[in-house]
């Protein structure tokens, strides 16, 4: 009897079929926006838009009881939420006058922004 050994080639992790077909695919490119296998068959009968809203559901619930899971998962989404924040919060500084506008005033008093001499944020 004859053995013969091959030596298995490094991978990713994943079990995936070389030739896919579109529902594997389909499925595998699930997300916020896409509910996966479901948007495949929407539209043709009641049961299935039925079901595509409440997968819809379903992942808002999971959205809302764990955000940070979420964000986790899908990093690119925090700029939705951190840049309108951070422009919102500049505008008030801005307009209140506790942003330094220039570069010396930067310099001058780089935490507050106040040039008063006070060490104090806020009087």
């Amino acid at each position: 009897m004859i053995s013969t050994v091959k030596q298995d080639e490094p991978g990713d992790g994943y079990l995936s079929p070389g030739q896919g077909n579109e529902r594997l695919e389909a499925s595998r490119d699930e997300g916020l926006f896409h509910l996966g296998l479901i948007e495949a068959f929407t539209g043709g009968f009641d049961v299935f838009n039925r079901i595509k809203s409440r997968e819809g559901n379903y992942k808002t619930k999971q959205l809302l009881s764990a955000p940070q899971l979420f964000f986790r998962d899908n990093p690119l989404f925090t700029l939705a939420l951190t840049v309108p924040t951070a422009l919102a919060v500049m505008g008030v500084l801005f307009t209140d006058g506790s942003m330094p506008t220039t570069w010396e005033g930067m310099i001058a008093n780089p935490i507050w922004g106040r040039s008063s001499g006070s060490t104090s944020p806020r009087t």
